[in-house]
């Protein structure tokens, strides 16, 4: 199946942020959660995002792309859905406002999607230039 490698990738890193996450979240859950919100949400957001990935790889094993040029496609599609995220995240990161927990949970909140946007972003890329021969 072509890409059947980018997607053991991504299912590696859902299995260890699955992991880092939820050891973090239980951490976290220990200690006074309002004094710091943003690794809370930081962890949060990152514990949430890994069944989205595990879908996709569920989704590409049970609707295998019909040729290698269908998955460059679909890959350089999800890379301009990575930018979306990479924006969202640095909105959320750096969009002033005022200071409250709230506030700081957004922050980790966008620092989760940017470091998740960014993995995504360099997989998809990479992905479709090895895939293309390009690399």
């Amino acid at each position: 199946m072509p890409g059947s490698e980018i997607l053991a990738i991504l299912l590696l890193w859902s299995a260890v942020w699955s992991i880092a996450a939820g050891i973090a979240l239980i951490r976290h859950g220990k200690q006074d959660r309002a004094a710091d919100q943003f690794r809370g949400s930081f962890w949060a957001v990152n514990c949430l995002w890994q069944p989205v990935n595990v879908a996709v790889v569920a989704w590409a094993l049970f609707r295998p792309a019909a040729s290698t040029d269908e998955v460059i496609r679909l890959l350089r599609f999800n890379a301009g859905l990575d930018l979306l995220y990479l924006l969202c995240g640095l909105l959320l990161l750096f969009l002033p406002r005022p200071a409250s927990a709230r506030a700081e949970a957004l922050k980790g909140a966008g620092a989760a999607v940017i470091l998740q946007s960014i993995f995504l972003l360099l997989l998809d890329w990479l992905g479709a230039a090895w895939l293309e021969g390009s690399m």
